[in-house]
């Protein structure tokens, strides 16, 4: 089974039908559309990347839906859109690395990431998710997953519950998820 399809079991067993929920790196849209449809009725989404490419594809994925925003930004701005939504937030999830199909040069970087990871758990509501998917195997990702790590197990985030799947990776470059749930 997919890593990415693991995410999305995680997602459905710990928030089955966010009512607040952010694709922090929206990619293809694939996870955006999975969001959507998991979104409660009342819900709204907000999906985040820099790249044009990227609105545009989880754009033509999605069909027309008040409830979706897609912010051509950062993820590390989470906060400036989402601002009075601090605490409230269900779910908040990342699939880092580049866009599939793109040029690989234009990645998820550290500092961005580190960043917005910051703000999302302050977003999250007690009992919200976040889901980081990383991607070590090329060298801005063996970066990003290593600060993500040590970010984690250093900082000591005492709001969060965080778990690694798999919990021992087959290789140093394999991708992994993080799963951390608010205290």
């Amino acid at each position: 089974m997919r890593l990415t399809e693991i995410t999305h079991q995680k997602i459905l067993r710990y928030c089955p039908h966010p009512k607040i929920a952010v694709d922090a790196t929206i990619g293809n849209g694939y996870d955006t559309l999975f969001l959507q449809k998991i979104l409660s009725p009342d819900g709204k989404l907000w999906g985040f990347d820099i790249q044009t490419q990227a609105i545009a594809e989880t754009h033509q994925k999605l069909s027309i839906d008040p409830r979706i925003y897609l912010i051509k930004d950062t993820h590390a701005k989470l906060s400036d859109y989402l601002e009075e939504y601090q605490g409230k937030v269900d779910l908040i999830l990342y699939n880092l690395g580049y866009l599939p199909h793109s040029d690989k040069r234009v990645t998820t970087l550290k500092k961005s990431t580190l960043d917005s990871i910051i703000q999302a758990i302050g977003l999250l509501r007690k009992g919200g998710v976040i889901s980081i998917l990383a991607y070590p195997g090329h060298p801005q990702g063996k970066e990003e997953a290593e600060a993500i790590k040590e970010f984690i197990n250093t900082q000591k985030i005492e709001t969060v519950d965080f778990s690694y799947y798999p919990a021992k990776p087959v290789n140093k470059e394999a991708p992994f998820l993080c799963l951390g749930i608010k205290q």
